[in-house]
């Protein structure tokens, strides 16, 4: 759903595709054990639950390292959709009611993988910490990341642009939050304008 939404030529989307792609694909997720589109596992897999032709569970194997890919596509797909829907809300391009739904979306997806949006894994069973870099006496050496037996930053790119995503949908939840305070105060000020004339 969200490769396709993606593929799609952005003369032929709109706002709607987008907020459409983002709650399907959150009703299929949370059809998966928790965990599944961060981890790439996945009980639902037909080609490896059916092993009565003597396989014997081979095709376990090759199927993980398979719906591993599967979940990193998933997971880059979703992220890409995550910073389109950032700039729609930005640039104020959602109703209410796509707003309303696009929230809803984001939060089915963080019940499923925690990971998305800054703090605690809601949903998943993982609590996580915050994260920080820490640079101590001014040079890179001294960067308190995890590092190998070579010396050399293991998987900082990856958990930097993690956290980069994590802030954007951060600030874009936060952006709907007040576009929908907005809504609902000027509904409030209409309800009060009502009210002087009774």
């Amino acid at each position: 759903v969200l490769a396709t939404l993606l593929e799609t030529p952005p003369e032929r989307c709109n706002a709607a595709n987008l907020v459409c792609s983002l709650t399907l694909s959150a009703k299929l997720v949370s059809k998966l054990p928790p965990g599944a589109a961060r981890s790439g596992s996945s009980n639902n897999n037909s080609s490896s639950n059916n092993n009565t032709n003597g396989n014997n569970g081979n095709n376990n194997n090759s199927n993980k390292g398979g719906s591993e890919d599967l979940a990193r596509q998933f997971r880059s797909h979703r992220a890409d959709v995550f910073a389109i829907l950032g700039r729609l809300v930005e640039a104020d391009l959602l109703s209410p009611r796509q707003l309303c739904n696009a929230a809803w979306a984001v939060g089915k997806h963080h019940a499923h993988d925690g990971t998305i949006l800054p703090g605690a894994g809601a949903g998943t069973g993982v609590e996580l910490g915050g994260r920080e870099r820490w640079n101590v006496g001014g040079t890179t050496a001294t960067t308190a990341t995890t590092t190998n037996d070579n010396n050399t930053d293991f998987g900082s790119s990856e958990f930097e642009e993690e956290m980069r995503q994590q802030a954007e949908l951060g600030r874009t939840m936060d952006e709907i939050a007040v576009r929908l305070t907005d809504v609902l105060d000027r509904h409030d000020d209409d309800d009060d304008d009502g009210d002087d004339g009774d």
